[in-house]
């Protein structure tokens, strides 16, 4: 099953006097990049979403941000930043001399006072619906990726099939190719040598110049990528990165295939299958 690194949730949660507000946003990353915002000043809070979200999301970046409300949380943490206080005082000594009584408003000076709400309200089994809220807040994002993973899943089998049915048909024009390369050697040497109508070459002579626009080998691997590709969807683990490989390869051995073309069908063949994989490696960005 793919998942999709794109999600977002908004839920609330109450329980007695308690309040939760949870936002979940979830992008595309190469690897997993957590951003966490809580209102309040709780380390083992922010240890436990962590883990949850490492438990639940292996690669995107994610954005989580809570906010959590108590009637009892009434009691405020007031810091004062004493070492500016006390520059701001020595540095006002001397103005003050000049001018006479100054005021001077604290409060507006950034970095001066800090103002944070309380977590002292927060008891054990205020803390455990907090973690039971934040993972099931993770596990409706998951279910919204694997949602939109099951979206994409979809168009990407299509165009698996796009390409393995292209695949069958290069397959199926080699030996045509085969025989034109060979009738078209023959014609030259004829004509060259000034041979008669029932001369022939042997496939000796033809070997070499034959290995050069055989394309066997890369028809079988785009077969066994392909395979490889199928596999992996039906897997549980994140698997964005491995077929975003595997499309690479598919695309290099069509790249092979279309150097090596005699055949307009061929080639054109070629062309489509390194059309849909791009498609497919546009897709695979935005899986987990």
């Amino acid at each position: 099953m793919l998942k999709s690194m794109t999600g977002f949730i908004q839920e609330r949660y109450q329980k007695d006097d308690l309040t939760i507000f949870i936002t979940v946003k979830s992008f595309n990353n190469r690897a997993l990049d957590i951003y966490l915002k809580i209102n309040l000043p709780y380390v083992e809070i922010e240890k436990k979403t962590m883990q949850i979200i490492q438990e639940f999301i292996k690669r995107g970046r994610v954005e989580c941000f809570i906010n959590i409300f108590s009637q009892r949380n009434e009691q405020i943490e007031i810091i004062f930043n004493k070492p500016v206080i006390k520059r701001i005082v020595e540095e006002l000594k001397d103005v003050r001399m000049d001018s006479g009584n100054l005021v001077i408003n604290l409060t507006e000076i950034p970095g001066v006072i800090t103002i944070n709400p309380s977590s002292s309200f927060l008891v054990k089994d205020s803390i455990n619906f907090i973690e039971e809220s934040i993972r099931d807040a993770i596990f409706k994002l998951v279910k919204e990726r694997e949602r939109e993973g099951r979206e994409m899943e979809r168009e990407i089998l299509k165009m698996i099939e796009k390409v393995e049915n292209l695949t069958n048909k290069i397959e199926g024009r080699e030996d045509h190719q085969i025989k034109k390369i060979k009738g078209k050697i023959e014609r030259n040497l004829r004509l060259l040598n000034n041979l008669g109508s029932t001369e022939e070459v042997s496939k000796e002579d033809l070997f070499p110049i034959l290995r050069k626009i055989d394309i066997t080998e890369e028809v079988i691997r785009i077969k066994s990528h392909i395979k490889e590709l199928k596999k992996c969807i039906q897997r549980s683990e994140p698997v964005g990165k491995k077929m975003e490989f595997l499309a690479l390869e598919i695309q290099r051995e069509a790249t092979s295939i279309l150097s090596k073309s005699e055949d307009s069908k061929i080639s054109s063949f070629s062309l489509q299958i390194k059309d849909y994989i791009e498609k497919i490696k546009e897709q695979l960005r935005n899986i987990e």
